[in-house]
């Protein structure tokens, strides 16, 4: 695995989104503090193309990630297939109208994790018994994730609780220990966004405002 916990991330343009509302969205997937995030808008990046996810914007240096705009069509881009891509320690994150700051954090958790060499699609119980294991065990050692419904429901029947934000927020903090956390982050409740703030917020997007 290659360690990182410092990100630097860049924004696709024209695509209504800002620097703060990817923090935003971080802070609502619970991702550590152990981890630290900046916008540096002089990251480059490609558009890499090919026959399975089509036209992805690409960072150039490692352990970077671009945040994009679904629908962009910013220099070629042309996306299907995917809401996030990871090449080697880089990452492209895909940001819809309609997502919830939770979805899109966990995205960015999701990809960054990849890029450090960790796995986190591991919660089907047909692909990794062993991994689901591991998590029970995890869980049973730490008391607050214990506590949590939606994990007890997983772990007590995973084929008929598939995994949801929640859950998959502290799967990914296994994928941080296992990175070598020194100290085990302890998440915050799950955020709470109304539809109307949701509505705003996709509102002042498609008007760029």
């Amino acid at each position: 695995m290659a360690f990182n916990a410092t990100w630097k991330f860049n924004i696709v343009p024209n695509g209504g989104i800002l620097s703060t509302d990817i923090l935003n969205w971080i802070n609502a997937a619970r991702i550590p503090a152990w981890f630290t995030f900046s916008y540096d808008e002089t990251i480059p990046w490609t558009v890499d193309c090919g026959p399975d996810y089509g036209c992805w914007p690409q960072p150039e240096i490692p352990f970077t990630f671009v945040v994009v705009r679904e629908g962009s069509t910013e220099n070629g881009i042309s996306m299907k297939n995917a809401v996030g891509l990871t090449w080697e320690q880089m990452s492209a994150i895909q940001s819809g109208y309609l997502d919830s700051p939770e979805t899109v954090g966990l995205r960015i958790w999701h990809e960054t994790l990849h890029a450090m060499g960790a796995n986190p699609d591991l919660l089907d119980p047909d692909v990794s018994p062993n991994d689901i294991a591991e998590f029970k065990e995890f869980v049973a050692e730490n008391s607050v994730f214990s506590s949590d419904t939606n994990i007890t429901a997983y772990l007590t029947s995973p084929y008929n609780h598939p995994p949801n934000p929640v859950l998959r927020a502290y799967y990914y903090m296994l994928m941080v220990k296992r990175l070598g956390c020194p100290e085990l982050p302890i998440p915050a409740g799950p955020a709470t966004v109304s539809l109307w703030q949701r509505l705003i917020e996709w509102i002042l997007a498609i008007f760029h405002v």
